[in-house]
């Protein structure tokens, strides 16, 4: 049913108990005198005994994994699902994974998903997959915003994607005219589902269907670069040590950062390119994920170099980024080339008095201690700690740090006394920076207690371990 006004008249009248009336229809809302039931698409296991019904040699079961994704592609919409299996039922030696690659190259276009009247004359359905959603299409030709909008939400990835980034998609628009369009024409027509939530999705047929129109249309270009800025403004919330909740917070929208950089790349902005990437690597690497974390890091090196040049601030991050993973794994000797192209290139950009020239020379400098190499880290830390004071002061928690890095430096190579103030005054500067209670100060106490147990001086070493075994205890 298509136009409620046309079938009104000869309904019975609702007080008549003894009629009921079944009503087929795309739509969402009819009337307020008639109860709704939405048809869901089928799950998994009712979608593959719909293919066995069809069926009968097997095939399914022992090519069932094929089956399973030839499921997934259709969306579990039981007209895709059933012109597929009629089609198998003629063709007795295809393989499953052969109607996925022509469903793959061709979408709604493929003619396995057209109603053919020689061979589909019983179906109950009047027409194939792309004729059923021309109909929709078209009801929405005298709203074109609204169809606009479905296209621009093909961008997004198949998983549910938040009202606030619709509303983003149009930031020259009113948001209660965005969510009009949403609402009372895709939602109402079965374009798009609304979760109810405050989330929506498209079935992945209809998102094939509006990409395909998005594709050839002047909307195509803007509709990109502004998905792209959504997603990058996404990933770059993601912090350098991301916590259990942030992560968890972050997931839902995992598969709409990936296809920004998986599928739009070009249409990223500039200023944008290196945080598209960094936050996905971010987020793996926060977990400990680094192998899926890696590839996204090397792609943003890539990305900045080939966009924006091999002197570039942005390049520069991303070799620190890069080096900091493999250092994190102890692949030193793959990380150290990229500390010291990224620090020669902070150098070059930002002068040798920058934070950022401060940092790159810590961090080739740590790289060095932990490999032994006492004699090179030295200078680094003694150039870092001076950049640092010249340019945060004397009291500055980023100070505290370097006095005890160059202090552990010391107490490696067993020179006791240079180190003991240097972590007098790392601990001073913490417990007045951030607390007496404060983890960094317990990491101070510990430090110091290991210097003097070194020393043998147990006395002066047990009430440091134990006033940070408290501090641990309590935090």
């Amino acid at each position: 049913m298509r136009d409620y006004q046309q079938i009104r008249d000869y309904l019975p009248p609702q007080e008549d108990k003894r009629f009921q009336v079944l009503i087929t229809t795309r739509k969402e809302y009819l009337s307020a005198t008639i109860e709704t039931f939405r048809v869901e698409v089928l799950k998994e296991k009712d979608a593959l005994d719909l293919l066995r019904s069809y069926l009968k040699d097997n095939r399914i079961d022992t090519q069932i994994e094929a089956a399973k994704l030839l499921c997934q592609d259709l969306g579990y919409l039981p007209l895709g699902l059933e012109l597929v299996a009629r089609l198998l039922v003629r063709r007795q030696d295809w393989k499953i994974s052969k109607i996925r690659q022509k469903l793959a190259e061709k979408g709604l276009d493929e003619p396995i998903l057209a109603k053919n009247p020689k061979f589909h004359g019983e179906m109950t359905a009047e027409r194939g997959l792309k004729a059923a959603f021309n109909l929709s299409w078209e009801e929405l030709h005298s709203e074109p915003e609204a169809q606009i909008l479905a296209l621009y939400l093909s961008l997004f990835a198949l998983a549910p994607f938040p009202k606030g980034m619709i509303l983003d998609l149009f930031p020259d628009e009113d948001g209660d005219t965005v969510e009009e369009w949403l609402t009372d024409s895709l939602v109402h027509l079965s374009l798009v589902q609304d979760n109810r939530d405050g989330w929506y999705e498209i079935h992945p047929l209809l998102r094939r269907y509006f990409r395909d129109k998005l594709e050839p249309s002047p909307h195509a270009e803007p509709a990109k670069r502004r998905y792209c800025g959504i997603m990058a403004k996404k990933s770059a919330e993601m912090p350098q040590n991301p916590t259990i909740e942030i992560v968890e917070e972050f997931k839902p929208f995992l598969l709409h950062l990936q296809a920004s950089v998986g599928e739009y790349p070009q249409y990223i902005a500039d200023e944008d390119l290196a945080w598209s990437y960094t936050g996905l690597a971010l987020y793996y690497n926060g977990q400990g994920l680094y192998a899926i974390a890696e590839p996204y890091y090397q792609d943003c090196l890539t990305a900045t170099r080939t966009r924006l040049g091999d002197n570039h601030p942005s390049v520069a991050l991303s070799l620190n980024n890069l080096a900091a993973l493999y250092d994190s794994q102890g692949r030193y000797t793959e990380a150290e080339p990229l500390y010291l192209e990224a620090l020669d290139l902070k150098k070059r950009l930002l002068g040798d008095n920058h934070p950022h020239v401060a940092n790159s020379l810590n961090n080739l400098a740590l790289l060095y201690y932990f490999q032994g190499r006492y004699t090179e880290a030295e200078p680094l830390y003694l150039e870092a700690l001076d950049l640092r004071k010249r340019l945060l002061g004397d009291n500055h928690p980023d100070v505290a740090q370097y006095l005890n890095n160059l202090a552990l430096l010391y107490y490696s190579q067993g020179r006791y006394t240079e180190a003991e103030p240097l972590y007098l005054e790392a601990l001073d500067l913490r417990k007045r920076l951030l607390g007496d209670n404060h983890p960094d100060v317990a990491a101070s106490l510990n430090n110091l207690a290991y210097l003097y147990n070194s020393q043998g001086r147990y006395k002066e070493a047990e009430p440091l371990h134990l006033e940070a075994l408290d501090l641990k205890n309590d935090s």
